[in-house]
């Protein structure tokens, strides 16, 4: 399914944290959104494993920028790991992990919009919904 939620912000995303049990995978361009932070940690508070990959260059990011992002993560007890070099620029290769998804053993919410404040609030975000039960 794809949704369009323009007022929804953070939140579909911090349900697929709050309902996971063994573990979460997420993987952003971007993460400051402090709800999200939150959630993350509260997972990993009640066991969960958190792993989160993020971009190491961020266009036009100062390094100050994200060794914030880097703190925040790391507080959260989360496994931060950077994306693989394939997927990051370098001189005459204009290339970024833009993937945007979180997922847990059971569901995924991939996503256009970064995982910080003005993404949820300018750009209304576009998100595929997936969800495998098994019997």
């Amino acid at each position: 399914m794809l949704f369009t939620e323009p007022y929804a912000g953070p939140t579909p995303i911090v349900q697929v944290i709050a309902s996971a049990r063994r573990e979460i995978s997420l993987n952003v361009y971007y993460l400051s959104s402090w709800p999200i932070l939150n959630a993350l940690r509260a997972a990993h508070t009640r066991g969960v494993a958190v792993r989160v990959i993020l971009d190491k260059h961020p266009y036009g990011m100062k390094s100050w920028m994200i060794q914030k992002e880097v703190r925040a993560v790391q507080a959260t007890g989360a496994a931060l790991q950077w994306a693989p070099p394939r997927f990051e620029a370098a001189p005459g290769r204009y290339v970024f992990d833009h993937a945007k998804y979180v997922c847990d053993t059971h569901e995924c919410e991939i996503g256009t919009s970064n995982f910080d404040w003005s993404a949820f609030r300018i750009i209304p975000p576009k998100k595929i919904y997936i969800e495998e039960r098994f019997q």
